[in-house]
């Protein structure tokens, strides 16, 4: 289980544990990807290259204090949240216009 985010029309799924949830709301992400339906000024995938980069830097910036957050039973990573995060980005500026889908 986790979340499940898809831009555009891609086939390309991006997947994110729930067992990362705390690295995300420490990165100030959560809100914006795990219940966007909060945030209706996100309404396409532009709208999250931003969040994003603050989130990637702030994990970059803060990596050895966040290790903590790794979840202990093995389920993802401070690194493969950093990955999740960068492959989403890349993601969204490349489709920039494009809507996007969220399961979780």
């Amino acid at each position: 289980m986790g979340l499940d985010i898809r831009v555009g029309n891609s086939f390309e799924e991006h997947h994110c544990s729930h067992n990362l949830r705390e690295l995300a709301i420490a990165a100030n992400i959560h809100s914006q990807l795990w219940r966007g339906e909060n945030h209706p000024e996100i309404r396409r995938a532009c709208h999250l290259v931003e969040p994003l980069n603050r989130a990637i830097a702030f994990v970059q910036a803060n990596r050895e204090s966040l290790l903590p957050l790794n979840p202990v039973n093995g389920w993802g990573s401070v690194d493969s949240f950093l990955d999740f995060l960068a492959a989403l980005r890349d993601d969204c500026q490349a489709n920039r216009r494009h809507g996007f889908s969220v399961s979780r």
